[in-house]
């Protein structure tokens, strides 16, 4: 039955709430972080396919200018240095022709254990439309910078390599211009000039790859796109015949295998590499050691949380036992406050709430108190007279109807002002709204006023400023002012003054009701607007009024959206402000 309760209260809710987030919030973290990790090492993958291409280009390219594998060495660990990779070259019987372990001043580590990539030094040219010609002519230059190169290699000079137009591998003879022995090989190399005759050996392999597509060449007709300068073509050494057929159009392939098979025998052997130290690693990751570390923290997190949630919870049930008991009746609970957090703004609003009803009730009861004080009185006084009437004590005249009719006139007063009260705070006061001038409703009032202010000997007068136009009930308005009106007639002595003001300041009309009397002491004035409170307790009923008008008017101004205000100093006098909304 306990746990029943607690599985359906708000704790539990917001403890499978906090459980779901973080279990989402974990396994989406450690789904994500094995896509990002397998995506790494995927990259890593990728990028080390990349330096294979990388190292077995720049080492065909060595091998492509050079006559054999002497001096390989420093071109594959400049390429381990740059690539980070551990490199080794070796021949088909398995020597090791290079290795940058070594190399580098290391022992040799275990080689890896894939799949090994063939270095064939042999350039591959994609020949397009410059046929035989082409081909001739790409041999001899190939002769030429392999001629070059070597005796560069052989001088101990620097070589820089470049790809020509058709792809092969080229000396760049511009940046190698600074070299000792650059004009000395240049001229070795030199001798190797394309004539514009092809060599026998050439049409005789050319012939092998397009046997079934011949033509007769005459010395009248050249070929097309041909650069040979002369057709007739001598005799080549083995004793081909002058007249031999010429492929019209030989395919690129054909071009190509004819090249490589002609520069095989001066290029050095193929070479197989291996790039890394012994197995590759696989491109995945196992997910299931990240998800059950994710669970690990979820589990945490959830142990955390239900215990950070009692520590959170704990004040709100303190709250609602404390609610319990102001439900109950029991004003006098509070609830303690600590920290300055939101459950602690929440404790300091109960226990206001809680203070505002202990003292709205203790109003309540000193009201109820009071209006029984006020009564009694009146009625008292009413029925000592008329006991003495009926006991013949006292003999009916008139003086005796008019004090009896002055107590039933005060009975009258008070209970219409409660009324008024009761119907102004619930709200239900009824209001007839007009377009009403500030200025009109001040000399109307002074006009009611004027002769009971002259009895008193005091100066009434009134100031207005503008043409402050406000909305509101002009018999209520007449009312709150009239009300402040009498309370400083009352504490003006003679020879005093009483200003009535009106003006606009921005969207607001001011009314002020200032008086020169004895003032109120500051101690007093958060008291002027509670019910039956007078600032001289001297005086009484009948010549301090009810006690409640200003109540009245307050709420009567709080209807019409505005505030009443009372500010006072000591023998200067006192000073009420109504302030409305601009019409």
């Amino acid at each position: 039955m306990r746990f029943r309760r607690w599985a359906s209260g708000f704790r539990a809710r917001i403890a499978l709430l906090i459980a779901i987030v973080i279990s989402l919030t974990a396994g989406a973290t450690a789904l994500l972080t094995v896509r990002q990790a397998t995506q790494q090492v995927t990259n890593s993958a990728v990028v080390a396919e990349q330096d294979i291409g990388t190292i077995e280009g720049r080492i065909a390219d060595f091998g492509g200018l050079s006559k054999n594998w002497d001096g390989v060495g420093p071109t594959v660990e400049a390429l381990a240095k740059r690539t980070g990779q551990r490199i080794q070259l070796t021949t088909d019987t398995g020597e090791v022709v290079a290795d940058s372990d070594i190399l580098s001043g290391g022992r040799a580590r275990p080689v890896s254990r894939q799949a090994r990539t063939v270095v064939d030094p042999r350039p591959n040219p994609p020949f397009t439309t410059g046929g035989v010609p082409e081909l001739a002519q790409a041999l001899l230059d190939y002769q030429r910078d392999l001629d070059f190169t070597s005796c560069i290699t052989v001088l101990g000079g620097k070589l820089t390599a470049v790809r020509s137009a058709l792809g092969t591998p080229t000396p760049d003879y511009h940046r190698m211009t600074a070299e000792p022995s650059y004009k000395e090989c240049l001229a070795k190399s030199s001798l190797h000039q394309y004539s514009g005759v092809i060599p026998g050996p050439v049409l005789k392999l050319v012939d092998g790859c397009h046997a079934s597509s011949k033509v007769v060449v005459t010395t009248s007709a050249p070929p097309p796109q041909s650069d040979i300068t002369s057709t007739t073509r001598p005799a080549s050494p083995d004793g081909t015949p002058d007249n031999l057929l010429v492929p019209a159009a030989p395919a690129p392939e054909c071009l190509q295998q004819v090249f490589r098979e002609l520069s095989k025998p001066v290029l050095p052997p193929v070479l197989f590499l291996s790039v890394g130290v012994g197995d590759r690693p696989q491109a995945t990751i196992t997910p299931w050691p990240a998800l059950i570390v994710a669970t690990l923290v979820a589990i945490i997190a959830i142990f955390g949380t239900v215990l950070l949630s009692r520590r959170v919870l704990q004040p709100i049930g303190t709250l609602t036992r404390a609610s319990r008991h102001l439900g109950a009746g029991d004003l006098t609970e509070r609830v303690p406050v600590r920290g300055h957090d939101e459950l602690s703004e929440l404790a300091t609003s109960f226990n206001r709430m809680a203070e505002s009803l202990q003292a709205s009730k203790e109003q309540q009861r000193n009201m109820v108190a009071d209006i029984a004080h006020e009564l009694r009185t009146p009625l008292a006084n009413i029925r000592g007279y008329l006991e003495a009437l009926k006991d013949g004590v006292l003999k009916p005249d008139n003086a005796l109807f008019v004090s009896l009719y002055e107590e039933a006139l005060l009975q009258q007063r008070l209970i219409d002002d409660l009324q008024d009260l009761a119907l102004a705070e619930s709200g239900t006061m009824i209001y007839h709204r007009t377009r009403l001038d500030a200025g009109e409703l001040l000399n109307t009032i002074r006009t009611a006023h004027s002769a009971a202010a002259e009895s008193r000997g005091l100066h009434l007068e009134v100031y207005v400023y503008q043409r402050p136009v406000i909305d509101g009930d002009p018999e209520r308005l007449r009312q709150v002012i009239g009300n402040l009106l009498t309370n400083a007639m009352r504490a003006t002595a003679a020879g005093g003054s009483i200003k009535l003001r009106a003006q606009i300041e921005q969207d607001d009309v001011v009314i002020e009701v200032a008086d020169t009397g004895s003032g109120i002491e500051p101690e007093d004035l958060e008291h002027v607007f509670d019910r039956f409170w007078r600032a001289d307790n001297a005086r009484s009923r009948s010549t301090g009024g009810s006690g409640l008008g200003l109540a009245i008017a307050r709420e009567i101004v709080a209807a019409h959206e505005g505030s009443l205000t009372v500010t006072s100093t000591v023998d200067i006098g006192t000073v009420c402000t109504i302030r409305l909304p601009r019409h």
